[in-house]
């Protein structure tokens, strides 16, 4: 439990070090401690002592981004023990907007200290012609004394920030300060064991991919009578748009100009042969050039080690880069079937590159992916208390958007689906009508009419908007059941509900994390949570021990933090070779219940 009495035995420590990624080798040739009894030590590449100091149990350990400083000491055998307690992670609940360096919330929360040592530390590259892009790898030849003021100084801004926010955090996030500090050994280990990458895969689709984006510039300079087109230019994708014809149905207008939107939304509903090839070049540009080359640039040994920050977004859930595994791109661009099979009618490329092809399972494991499937729809009718929406949601193998489709327009129709599907999201998203018009491939009069009849339906969420947008007004923030404070100005509340139940949502699935390491891993210390994506926990385990790990992994999952008005059904899925091979297990009392063959072809015990 949280006390709301500031610790007396503590120290803040600091390291400076020559690199960020402790798999590449980069470890500390610096570092500084000052404790609450305002003693000050530091050390310059000779650690003696440091090591008692992170192995005091009883000495509570404060730092400016734990997760990155405990992974740095145990680097040169110094792993910390104790309490650990992180000043990044206050000011991330403090209020989530703000930038989370140690420079930017020092001035905010300590506007009287003098600010971390910044200018000497740039005056001092620019004499020496050292580049920006070299900054960090030169820190450890700063001159003694300037790099000694620079570690003591951000050190001591660490601890005053201690002093500073601890009893305010302690006091009003007791929930979401106790599960993020939990969390930092976890991350830290998910880190370190990364994903296991087929790099000759990664080869071989961008080959292709490439030979897609050199097709789609030869079509686009054919129609415009160019020698080249320059899929990056959205000067030449407007002048194509106008010379296709269909640049006025992407034009949004504002109150001080028009300006098209050549984004893939506004592209994908315009059933255009021209607009699909458009579509198709910038799928395939981002799958190659930003999706596969950071893989290609940041794996070790073929495996990457995206960096996880359980503080990196507004709504709690975690981020990742270097690189980006949260938002892997789908196969055909999160296109529908129906949208992708008509790129294939305009087009003649079939572009399903497969991108989870290349995310290998070790050997001798399987991943298992956990997800809570229908969260943020939960979430809306746990805050709603909507009778509709908790009805169906009661019964978990209820298809939500079709039971609404049924409720709405009377039929299950695929295309009436699609519709109740794009309103009940454009609500938790905030969508516009504008928006939903080109997600169900109609009117602005249509979508209103959507509209119109989900608030019939459920007359709850409409009222649940407004007390948002009340909120919003005369406090300026929201606030989840968790306790997750969400600042927005009052133009901003149509993000209400999205933040409140992704918000919520992303604080459940993260809460399931140490549940999943204090009650499995100490079972089986081999299983070691991967990734969460979104609603989604991925974790590897031994091959001997799936059958026995993924019940009781399921119903760890399927528990939850706090109460809520509906049930949190959770899907699993198992692979043994790769992550686009998963296949969706179906459970009987309490058990697995294999696909016909699934064990034998798997190697499954």
């Amino acid at each position: 439990m949280i006390s709301l009495t500031l610790p007396t035995n503590f120290v803040a420590i600091d390291t400076e070090t020559n690199g960020l990624y402790v798999w590449r080798g980069h470890k500390p040739f610096a570092a500084c401690g000052v404790f609450n009894s305002g003693r000050i030590v530091f050390w310059r590449d000779d650690f003696k002592g440091l090591k008692e100091i992170c192995a005091d149990e009883n000495l509570h350990k404060v730092f400016f981004n734990a997760k990155f400083d405990c992974e740095m000491l145990a680097m040169i055998g110094c792993p910390v023990k104790g309490r650990v307690w992180d000043v990044r992670i206050f000011a991330h609940l403090l209020d989530g907007r703000q930038a989370l360096n140690l420079d930017s919330v020092s001035r905010r929360y300590l506007p009287q200290e003098p600010p971390k040592v910044v200018a000497e530390i740039d005056d001092w590259m620019r004499a020496n012609k050292i580049k920006k892009a070299d900054k960090g790898a030169n820190f450890k030849n700063l001159p003694p004394d300037l790099l000694k003021r620079r570690c003591i100084g951000d050190t001591s801004l660490t601890i005053k920030l201690f002093h500073r926010l601890y009893p305010v955090v302690a006091k009003t996030f007791p929930l979401l300060m106790e599960q993020e500090h939990r969390l930092i050994p976890i991350v830290s280990r998910m880190e370190r064991r990364g994903f296991l990458i087929d790099l000759e895969e990664v080869h071989e689709q961008r080959m292709y991919l490439e030979t897609v984006i050199e097709h789609v510039q030869q079509y686009c300079a054919g129609i415009m009578d160019n020698d080249f087109f320059n899929l990056n230019s959205p000067k030449q994708q407007r002048e194509l748009a106008a010379k296709a014809g269909f640049i006025d149905q992407i034009t949004i207008k504002t109150k001080k100009t028009k300006q098209p939107s050549m984004n893939a939304e506004a592209l994908r509903g315009l059933h255009h042969p021209v607009a699909a090839m458009l579509l198709l070049g910038k799928m395939a540009s981002q799958l190659s050039g930003t999706f596969l080359s950071q893989i290609q640039e940041h794996e070790v040994d073929s495996v990457v080690h995206a960096g996880l920050d359980s503080c990196g977004t507004l709504s709690g859930r975690f981020s990742s880069s270097k690189p980006n595994l949260l938002n892997i791109p789908a196969e055909g661009g999160h296109l529908t079937k129906e949208e992708l099979q008509e790129q294939v009618d305009f087009t003649g490329i079939d572009l399903a590159p497969h991108i989870k092809k290349v995310f290998k399972v070790r050997p001798g494991f399987a991943h298992i992916h956990a997800d809570k499937s229908k969260l943020e729809v939960a979430m809306l009718a746990h805050y709603t208390n909507d009778k509709v929406l908790c009805g169906i949601l009661s019964d978990p193998s209820n298809d939500i958007h079709a039971e609404i489709s049924q409720l709405m327009f009377e039929s299950t129709d695929k295309g009436l689906r699609v519709r109740s599907k794009a309103v009940v999201f454009g609500y938790i998203y905030g969508a516009g009508d504008e928006v939903i018009a080109r997600r169900v491939h109609g009117s602005i009069s249509d979508a209103k009419e959507y509209r119109r009849k989900l608030e019939m339906l459920c007359p709850t969420i409409p009222r649940f908007k407004s007390q948002l947008a009340t909120q919003i007004r005369d406090r300026g923030y929201i606030e989840t059941v968790q306790g997750r404070r969400h600042y927005l100005y009052p133009g901003e509340s149509y993000m209400a509900i999205n933040r409140m139940c992704q918000g919520t949502g992303a604080d459940e699935v993260k809460s399931r994390l140490p549940a999943i390491e204090e009650e499995l891993i100490s079972q089986y210390p081999e299983l070691c949570p991967l990734l969460n994506i979104h609603d989604d926990i991925v974790s590897e385990v031994p091959l001997e021990q799936v059958e026995e790990i993924l019940p009781k992994y399921k119903e760890v999952m399927e528990r939850t933090a706090l109460k809520y008005n509906i049930p949190l059904p959770v899907s699993v899925g198992v692979t043994t070779t790769s992550w686009a091979d998963l296949t969706e297990i179906a459970f009987e009392d309490g058990k697995p219940v294999w696909p016909e063959g699934f064990k034998d072809a798997n190697n499954i015990p």
